[in-house]
């Protein structure tokens, strides 16, 4: 098992593993992978095949409201110095394809992707993950690498699935999937 940054050779399986985990069609477009500026994406690889693959950024200067798309009234005095000195990393998917989940692929990643983006200038992280029924419990992973709980946002996921954006794995007759946010200060 190793660890490399993402190129095109990755992208049918980064797409396969994320249409599988986190829904059909999660990356609309191929181009959308690594399309913001300061993106990073690690993979998993064993031999060719793809284990799982984790991306985040450095956000631009106030970009966080933004990223969050302005469904977050209030944000933390420590986190908004990072967002106006454009200091903030942000770790927007983890996906380990479900043979492969339980087998440290996905600690591995996201603890890389950390280091990336502290290496990178990130002084504050927070890191969003997809919350359905069939995920796997992300609390205890996060905490160990001192992340703390942030929120819970319900609609997040929902309105985009509801509008066919992309189709979660988890899906009935509603989406239920929720955004679950940890945060961190390095510095």
């Amino acid at each position: 098992m190793e660890y490399q940054e993402y190129t095109a050779h990755w992208q049918r399986q980064v797409r396969l593993v994320a249409d599988r985990v986190l829904g059909t069609h999660y990356f609309g477009k191929s181009s959308e992978i690594v399309r913001e500026p300061n993106t990073h994406m690690l993979v998993c690889v064993d031999k060719d095949e793809l284990l799982g693959f984790c991306h985040g950024r450095l956000l631009p200067k106030r970009g966080l409201r933004d990223y969050l798309e302005h469904r977050v009234d209030f944000v933390p005095d420590s986190l908004e110095s990072a967002d106006t000195a454009g200091a903030f990393g942000v770790i927007q998917s983890l996906a380990v394809a479900p043979e492969y989940q339980g087998k440290g692929v996905g600690t591995g990643l996201l603890s890389r992707l950390h280091d990336l983006l502290v290496g990178h200038g990130a002084d504050k992280i927070i890191a969003s993950f997809k919350h359905g029924p069939s995920s796997t419990p992300i609390h205890g992973i996060m905490k160990r690498m001192d992340f703390e709980f942030w929120l819970r946002l319900e609609t997040n996921f929902r309105d985009r699935c509801n509008e066919g954006e992309f189709t979660c794995p988890d899906r009935t007759d509603q989406c239920n999937c929720d955004a679950l946010f940890f945060r961190k200060t390095i510095y």
